[in-house]
């Protein structure tokens, strides 16, 4: 009870669901027959009928159990060094085999004999080994072509294939570096941090040992580590430095956090006592961090500091982009900046002597300037990518800045340079959206001229592929799949020409027992122009003449959609739907940058709702094309953004979405990191009569619309989440007690924003659906 009168007067806490993820006790629900009509709400179309959930069948499909039956996917190359040559390792029922490939030849043949090998460590350690199942980890092969060295079971060895009894050893020789080390390109020195300072260590002569490099850290203005306060304590720690490819020079990024507000999270389980764990949490409109880039000269101890500055509160800092690269003579350093207001970007270029920069390149956006990363061609050219004409595509640029030319145009995104051949003027990028008629979430690669001519398809098939060339880049090793389609795994030239086969996906374990793969659908936005592509799974005893409630799994954007593309069975709406729901997952206008800036952009002076109209509307055209779907029980589910957006659902759409559950929803962007309602709602900049800058960023909750709920609400979060602290939680119960109205919460003690365990969270999940959506007490 204590925890229910934490939650509020009038909250209703909901019961512990552990026991329905546990096989046994899903199984005993399942044959009890557990019976209980649907509440009589005026929901339910069918109000006469018994309905129960599928809890056996559901129980079976866990992603857990779906894994234990998955061999290997994917083919992932590992060249041999100087050569296109490369070894794979691939599990199928028949067991795990390494092959060795040699693409000028055409073949591949077995990296070594598994029985001698199963008969050498059987030998050497006198425990058996399984042939057919030779689990080998850090293979790699030596300089000889031949001698292979691998550890198993945490074990270390060298074999060379061959008849002598003796063809194994124990190879005992361990990396000696730390973990927590940054490795220079020479493999001489790491740099690492202590306290809040960075410090050297010679790998190449460890009598020197360490060496500090800098005596100015402070806690919330450290070196190396700027997200991280961390005071003044003595274990080492990684840093987070860019070497230059000379090895004399790191390039820093401090963060000067000293002014920015704290935010606290309490340790509830901290023995003997909760403690409190301090983090810096900007919100919208507040002080930020002040970002400067930094040159250490490892050799000198020298730092210089880079002239980095132009606009007000402005960042260094990009979300999955290391932001500072070296030129390959290791004399100038290229960063980016971009202004709060995230409309201004300028790719810079710094003298590391000096630390005067200069502006190679300027983008300019009425909304959001997204990025790629910066590419560098040998000649010190760069290519540059861009969403100035509308979609996302690669400039070349010399390196004084001067435009070249552009690679590629048209209604099309380019999201990758995946090689470039220097040599042959050429470059092989991934891109989605060219091919007609065709998902427009689905990546090719393509070859084009650095000039911008010949663009040329190299993977045709209509599905999704991931590509890595061999370091020669005359060869390809494809990926490809979909959903609904095993992937498939081929070697191909540079021109595209299929070389060999390698591997399909062995999804016998899946299939035998019943899996079927999702199907794909399209369907029209709300404005009845906008195709919508997304992924429906089915229960597998599926009956066309039943009525099934729809579930939506969401998550509204602007970073990604997140909607399924590739094939990978491992997914939670797989038991979902077996319990007897159809569960679907499909994008929305304002979702993803991939499908270009007019799509990208809308919704932006509309930041709650923008998706919504989206997600009703599909539902809508899925109801009416399929009678197996129930639009009158319809629910919602999704975490994080896709919390928000299942909370703000459910109070914007209240007649239509009658069940969800949120997952560490951040309902109110007032108490949000400013990154998430200034960077995609935008802010504005407000000047005084005296120059004094502030900021205001007004973005809607879901605060505001408590009092529309109608349906059933679960929310659930966190205890230890520093990215949706709990305080989200604590002011949306607010909000619905002050509007007399009655939800369930959960809070996961201990865990963070992922929500771990699963099988506890997603067992509510799943209890809840079956409980409130299709009516199994």
């Amino acid at each position: 009870m204590r925890a229910r009168y934490l939650m509020g007067v009038g909250v209703r806490m909901s019961p512990n669901p552990w026991f329905v993820t546990c096989v046994a006790l899903l199984l005993v629900i399942g044959s009890a027959g557990v019976l209980r009509a649907a509440e009589g709400d005026g929901r339910d179309n069918e109000s006469a009928a018994v309905r129960t959930a599928n809890w056996e069948l559901a129980a079976r499909w866990t992603p857990d159990s779906i894994a234990r039956r998955l061999f290997s996917l994917r083919v992932e190359p590992h060249w041999l060094e100087g050569s296109d040559r490369f070894w794979y390792q691939f599990q199928t029922q028949e067991g795990t085999r390494y092959w060795l490939v040699d693409p000028a030849r055409a073949t591949k043949r077995p990296l070594f004999d598994p029985q001698d090998l199963s008969e050498a460590l059987t030998r050497f350690t006198g425990a058996a080994h399984d042939p057919a199942d030779l689990r080998l980890a850090d293979l790699e092969i030596l300089g000889d072509g031949e001698t292979i060295r691998f550890t198993i079971d945490e074990n270390g060895y060298e074999y060379k294939p061959g008849s002598s009894r003796r063809n194994i050893i124990e190879n005992v020789v361990d990396s000696d570096v730390p973990e927590w080390c940054s490795v220079s390109p020479d493999g001489s020195r790491c740099a690492f941090v202590r306290g809040n300072d960075l410090y050297l260590l010679r790998l190449d002569d460890p009598q020197i040992g360490e060496r500090r490099l800098t005596r100015d850290g402070v806690r919330g203005y450290g070196w190396g580590d700027p997200w991280q306060l961390i005071g003044d304590g003595d274990e080492p720690r990684a840093v987070g430095v860019v070497w230059s490819p000379d090895s004399r020079h790191t390039a820093v990024l401090r963060a000067d956090q000293r002014k920015v507000a704290e935010y606290w999270i309490v340790e509830h389980l901290s023995k003997p006592r909760p403690s409190l764990n301090t983090v810096k949490l900007p919100m919208p409109e507040e002080r930020v961090p002040e970002w400067q880039v930094w040159v250490v000269d490892v050799d000198t101890n020298k730092t210089v500091q880079v002239d980095s500055a132009r606009w007000p509160d402005q960042t260094l800092e990009e979300f999955s982009i290391n932001s500072l690269w070296w030129s390959d003579d290791s004399d100038t350093l290229f960063f980016h900046r971009r202004s709060r207001d995230h409309t201004k970007v300028d790719l810079c270029a710094a003298d590391r002597r000096t630390g005067k920069s200069r502006v190679v390149v300027e983008e300019r956006l009425d909304g959001m300037v997204y990025m790629r990363p910066l590419v560098q061609l040998p000649d010190g050219r760069l290519l540059w990518w861009s969403t100035i004409d509308g979609w996302g595509h690669y400039s070349l640029y010399e390196r004084d800045g001067t435009l070249a030319n552009r690679l590629t145009s048209g209604s099309f995104n380019v999201e990758d340079i995946v090689a470039v051949d220097a040599e042959d003027q050429t470059v092989f990028l991934s891109a989605n959206g060219k091919e007609d008629e065709r998902n427009p979430y689905y990546q090719h690669l393509y070859r084009v001229s650095l000039d911008g001519s010949g663009l040329q398809l190299l993977t045709p098939e209509d599905a999704d592929h991931s590509c890595v060339l061999s370091p020669s880049r005359s060869y390809v090793v494809d990926n490809f799949s979909r959903v609904d389609l095993p992937t498939r795994s081929v070697l191909r030239d540079a021109s595209g020409t299929l070389v060999m086969e390698l591997e399909t996906a062995d999804v016998s374990g899946l299939s035998d027992e019943g899996w079927q793969p999702p199907e794909v659908f399209s369907a029209m936005s709300a404005d009845g122009v906008t195709e919508q592509w997304g992924v429906m799974y089915k229960p597998f005893d599926f009956d066309p003449d039943r009525k099934y409630p729809i579930v939506t799994r969401v998550y509204p954007g602007k970073m990604d959609e997140y909607i399924p593309k590739r094939f990978g069975p491992v997914n939670a709406e797989t038991a979902l739907a077996q319990l007897g729901c159809i569960v679907v997952q499909f994008g929305n206008r304002g979702g993803t940058r991939v499908r270009g800036l007019a799509y990208r952009e809308h919704g932006r002076d509309d930041f709650r709702d923008y998706g919504l109209a989206d997600k009703k509307a599909v539902i809508e055209e899925l109801a009416g094309k399929f009678e197996f779907i129930d639009r009158d029980r319809v629910g919602i589910y999704g975490r994080s953004s896709g919390g928000f957006m299942t909370v703000s659902a459910m109070l914007v759409y209240p007649e239509f979405f009658k069940v969800g559950v949120a997952m560490a929803a951040p309902n109110d962007p007032s108490i949000y990191s400013n990154e998430w309602a200034e960077r995609y709602a935008g802010v504005e900049q407000i000047v005084d009569e005296h120059g004094a800058v502030s900021w205001k960023c007004e973005v809607p909750g879901n605060l505001e619309i408590a009092k529309n709920l109608q349906g059933r609400l679960l929310m659930v979060y966190g205890g230890q989440d520093e990215i949706v602290p709990l305080s989200h939680l604590i002011r949306m119960v607010d909000a619905f007690v002050n509007a007399n109205k009655r939800v369930d919460t959960f809070v996961v003690p201990g865990t963070g924003h992922g929500l771990s365990p699963w099988r506890y969270t997603y067992g509510m999940v799943w209890t809840y659906f079956a409980e409130h959506l299709i009516g199994d007490r």
